[in-house]
């Protein structure tokens, strides 16, 4: 499996979980974050070459789910530095 398939998966996933969730309000802002751009492109332009289908499963699932869906792009670097700061901060500490 590719890594956008996986991302993807990991997306359709979360809505899942939404459009069946009892406890999120209608209408609240609902956002996810993945380091995968092609994923989060594919979505916007609302087709790929790849997984077209778990694509327009997305999309079908973001228009029965009465709440704004947010995707946002964090790549992966800044969440590896991130994780190399606190290890660091967590051994000036010591």
């Amino acid at each position: 499996m590719t890594i956008i398939a996986v991302e993807l998966l990991a997306i359709r996933m979360l809505l899942d979980r939404v459009h069946s969730e009892q406890n999120i309000d209608r209408g609240e802002s609902v956002s996810t974050s993945g380091d995968s751009l092609s994923a989060i492109d594919a979505l916007e332009l609302s087709r790929s070459v790849c997984r077209p289908n778990l694509v327009n499963e997305i999309l079908q699932l973001q228009i029965e789910i009465p709440n704004n869906i947010t995707f946002v792009w964090i790549p992966i670097v800044i969440l590896e530095f991130k994780a190399m700061k606190q290890l660091t901060d967590e051994q000036i500490l010591q």
